[in-house]
């Protein structure tokens, strides 16, 4: 049976079936006979061979195989070394071009979604036809491509019949790519250059309503340009004016009618509200310092609940008023600082972040691309949780949803990036800073997710910060109503409250140099 086993493994060798030889000389008899020595070396030399043919056609698996087999046959002999090196080489050097194709097919996808799309095609094309996915993203180049021609012929259409409104609409719906494309830019700025002439027509002739609805509109295209934003800090301006007279402070009022004035000179309305606003402001002081103002409106005392935050802060008595009940403190508030700036404060455990045209309407909408995606920040217990229908990049890497912690960047497009703070160690409320793209309101940069407390002070511990404050403030929410505590005396309405006293909205109120305001949203 050994001679028989022997004489065939000579054949299936003349044969050229190497395989079918190996599984026959590898039998422990016929491996320590002579003539099974013989056809062993014989079977490494053709595996050699064949594994040097694999090698030059490309094929590193086979080669690797034969390389293998002929190591059990002969051992690590000259030819077979070289052979495995050979056949290593040439692995590492297809692992090097497969991750060289890689990254450079992210790249092309990165500059793609960022709406370059030149750079993204000539990347793709460098890859040839060696990547399936290439071809799907040049596929995907050309329909964004055919897009945004339909788009530019649209809008063209649009202002073509002085329906700048449409055109608007058109815009508005662009994709990514728009915003590198040098036409829709010049569409962008040739509607741009209209509304904001109607605006400043409707300012000027003193329709702030018909201003504050065209600025929301035009916002809709996310220019950003010079003149829109001068625009919005001019309607904001207004805003803080109205503010002001509607909680009857005049001064206020007519020191911010003259910043107005200063921002739209050629408005002779302003000049007539100024004029109004110190005669009514002169009037409110005769009334204040006349019999009514000796009125003793001091009532039967209770001490407030003492704050979970600052410690240091001791509860103190303030008087009673016996006062309409005050309109229950909205789950969202605008808070003005002098100095500081502005800022939307969310009381909710559960906010929804995303464009302003998404449906429903996102507690804080952003101006960005309607198919950005909407994200969820919850707040249970003493921790915050991001959550996103589809992956959005937090920390620059790929999620649907996470336990944040502060300093993590959340990235819900190009455009569209926050950061997540939690500034003070003591405090669980957190705070989100808008690093690209913009808000409704362009003078607020940053939403405040309150949970307890808020504070005003100076130092990065502070969810407001303001320097010009000597020590901190702190904003509380008790039996639904908005109360403010700090160590020096409070003054609301031109009127001292003591060190802790409720504040009604639109009420302006001072704590030694730091002024603010909360308004609704």
């Amino acid at each position: 049976m050994l001679i028989l086993r022997i004489k065939q493994t000579e054949c299936a060798l003349d044969a050229g079936r190497l395989d079918e030889a190996f599984e026959l000389v590898s039998a422990d008899d016929l491996r320590t006979h002579r003539r099974g020595q013989e056809l062993a070396g014989r079977l490494a030399d053709a595996f050699v061979q064949r594994g040097r043919e694999h090698l030059a056609a490309g094929r590193l698996g086979q080669a690797d195989a034969d390389t293998r087999k002929a190591a059990r046959l002969a051992g690590n002999t000259g030819d077979v070394a070289k052979l495995r090196v050979a056949v290593a080489a040439a692995a590492a050097a297809v692992r090097q071009t497969e991750q060289q194709q890689a990254q450079a097919l992210a790249a092309a996808r990165q500059e793609i979604r960022q709406g370059h799309l030149s750079v993204g095609q000539r990347i793709l094309k460098n890859l040839g036809d060696t990547q399936p996915a290439a071809a799907d993203l040049l596929h995907d180049v050309a329909q964004q491509r055919a897009m945004l021609d339909t788009l530019v012929a649209r809008t063209g259409e649009c202002l073509g019949r002085d329906d700048w409104e449409a055109a608007v609409d058109q815009l508005a719906k662009a994709p990514a790519a728009a915003g590198t494309d040098l036409r829709v830019r010049e569409l962008a700025g040739q509607v741009e250059k209209r509304v904001s002439q109607q605006i400043t027509e409707a300012l000027r002739a003193g329709r702030l309503d018909v201003a504050g609805s065209l600025l929301t509109r035009l916002e809709r295209l996310a220019c950003g340009s010079v003149d829109a934003e001068q625009l919005r800090r001019i309607v904001d301006q207004c805003h803080m004016a109205w503010g002001h007279v509607s909680a009857g402070n005049m001064r206020l009022a007519e020191e911010s009618a003259r910043r107005l004035a200063a921002m739209l000179p050629d408005a002779p309305w302003i000049q007539t509200a100024i004029a109004n606003m110190r005669q009514a402001g002169e009037v409110m002081e005769q009334l204040r310092s006349g019999p009514l103002g000796l009125v003793d409106r001091g009532e039967p005392r209770r001490t407030l609940p003492r704050p979970a935050f600052p410690e240091a802060l001791a509860a103190v008595e303030i008087p009673v008023r016996h006062e309409p009940p005050a309109t229950p403190l909205p789950a969202k508030f605008l808070l003005q600082v002098d100095g500081a700036g502005s800022f939307w404060v969310l009381r909710g455990n559960r906010v929804t972040v995303g464009p302003i045209s998404s449906s429903p309407a996102c507690d804080v909408g952003l101006l960005t691309e309607a198919q950005t995606p909407v994200i969820t920040i919850e707040r249970i217990e003493d921790d915050y949780f991001a959550r996103s229908a589809v992956p959005i990049a937090i920390n620059e890497r790929s999620s649907t949803g996470r336990l944040l912690a502060g300093g993590d960047r959340l990235a819900l497009s190009a455009r569209s990036q926050l950061l997540f703070r939690l500034p003070s160690p003591a405090s669980t409320s957190a705070v989100l800073d808008l690093k690209a793209g913009r808000m409704p309101r362009v003078d607020v940069r940053r939403v405040i997710l309150m949970d307890r407390e808020l504070v005003i002070g100076p130092g990065a511990a502070a969810h407001v910060r303001c320097d010009e404050a000597p020590e901190a403030v702190i904003l509380m929410v008790r039996d639904g109503r908005l109360v403010c505590q700090a160590r020096r005396g409070i003054v609301i309405d031109g009127k001292p409250a003591g060190t802790i006293a409720p504040i009604a909205l639109g009420s302006p109120v001072r704590v030694g140099e730091v002024g603010f305001v909360v308004t609704e949203a």
